[in-house]
């Protein structure tokens, strides 16, 4: 079985290694990014199955990597934010993101959501 490709992308590392320990265990294959644009390098090299994003980010944020991503990529988008108004979900679904999840995260939906994505 060929192990599913997650791209982590958050301004914070800590962040990161958070959702690293909350993945691990469904063999997943990891990169991360801590920018949109960054994000965008690592998939021209590594096509992602899933990308897990923030919102919050300096220079592109998550919903504007979500709407790239659906028109470079078919990688799966979840975005996730402390801050998720209305409003905010409704843009993060017109950009494409097929999941959404508030911070903080709990283990069990993130890693939910992640695999049944995947499967």
């Amino acid at each position: 079985m060929t192990r599913k490709k997650v791209l982590i992308v958050d301004d914070s590392k800590t962040t990161i290694e958070i959702l690293k320990v909350y993945l691990m265990g469904n063999d997943f294959d990891f990169r991360v990014s801590t920018s949109g644009p960054g994000a965008i390098e690592v998939l021209r090299t590594w096509p992602a199955d899933l990308v897990i994003s923030d919102i919050k980010m300096p220079g592109m944020d998550g919903i504007t990597l979500c709407a790239q991503l659906k028109v470079l990529y078919r990688s799966r988008v979840i975005i996730m934010s402390s801050s998720l108004s209305d409003e905010t979900r409704k843009k993060a679904l017109r950009a494409g993101a097929d999941g959404i999840l508030s911070k903080p995260l709990e283990p069990a939906k993130l890693a939910y959501m992640a695999t049944s994505l995947l499967s």
